[in-house]
């Protein structure tokens, strides 16, 4: 009777990883998401206002991408 039990824990075991498949990509998803918001929020500032932060309007996607994902 213990190869009846084989089947089961393998299938249980793909479907484990399918389902941490489909978080990790809800998760890149998100953070694509933040990112993408984090950088049209950035657009929209003025020139004034990006040289009152210290910004060059350059630097916005690389400013975007380290606030999501780091640096």
């Amino acid at each position: 009777m213990a190869y009846a039990t084989a089947p089961i824990t393998a299938r249980f075991d793909l479907v484990t990883r399918i389902r941490a498949y489909a978080a990790e990509r809800l998760e890149d998803f998100a953070r694509y998401r933040d990112f993408r918001k984090t950088y049209a929020e950035l657009q929209e500032l003025s020139d004034r206002e990006l040289d009152d932060l210290g910004i060059a309007r350059a630097n916005l996607r690389q400013i975007s991408i380290e606030t999501v994902y780091g640096s």
